[in-house]
């Protein structure tokens, strides 16, 4: 998949609305590939150290304190080889 066909398909679904299990990259480098990031459906403030996704192409970043602006919320799982 292209990197423009990603930017697409994400936008496309926030447009449409992100769904609870909706997959994202994780903006670590340290953890991309071994880790997926997954939409949980809640879209509220980040609470300290959790992972909220956000940005154009959609990735999930993780916050060491609580955020005054809402995002998606998602969990991370590690990856099935």
């Amino acid at each position: 998949m292209s990197t423009d066909e990603l930017f697409l398909g994400n936008r496309l679904q926030n447009r449409d609305g992100m769904k609870a299990g909706d997959k994202f990259p994780i903006q670590n480098l340290a953890m991309r590939g071994k880790y997926v990031a997954i939409a949980t459906g809640e879209f509220r403030e980040p609470r300290k150290r959790e992972w909220f996704l956000s940005g154009a192409i959609v990735e999930a970043y993780h916050t060491d304190v609580a955020l005054g602006t809402k995002y998606h919320i998602a969990t991370i799982q590690k990856r099935i080889a």
